[in-house]
């Protein structure tokens, strides 16, 4: 589902040529009138990889990099927040929290991309816990 959720939301195919591992790395490449974004889901690692720039994401200048780890990728709408807008969203079962949200990516009308991560505070593992 999570390959499928990504081409839903974005409206694009993943790049498949010269991909080292087509059958695990999807990456997708979406440009808008100011930047080009990368998006990678890796489904054998369980990552989700972004970056933005206006060439070239993912270079030594790019933006910005996330990666974020995630147990499944659906879209989701959270209407007392943004109506009926559509969010795709990296969801994570970690031991002290279930079905944590490690990532929100919102596309707006113009093409652009807002991209929110989070992560989870795992309590430390100690005697003094």
């Amino acid at each position: 589902m999570s390959v499928t959720a990504i081409k839903d939301f974005l409206g694009i195919e993943p790049i498949t040529e010269g991909v080292v591992n087509p059958e695990s790395v999807f990456p997708f490449f979406l440009q808008s009138k100011s930047l080009r974004y990368e998006l990678t889901v890796d489904i054998g690692e369980k990552v989700v990889s972004v970056s933005a720039h206006p060439e070239l994401p993912f270079g030594y200048n790019s933006l910005f990099e996330i990666h974020v780890e995630f147990d499944r990728i659906q879209i989701e709408l959270e209407p007392e927040f943004y109506g009926d807008q559509k969010i795709l969203v990296c969801r994570k079962d970690y031991p002290e929290e279930k079905n944590f949200k490690t990532l929100m990516i919102m596309k707006w009308d113009d093409g652009e991309l807002s991209i929110w991560p989070s992560y989870v505070r795992l309590k430390a593992r100690g005697k003094n816990n």
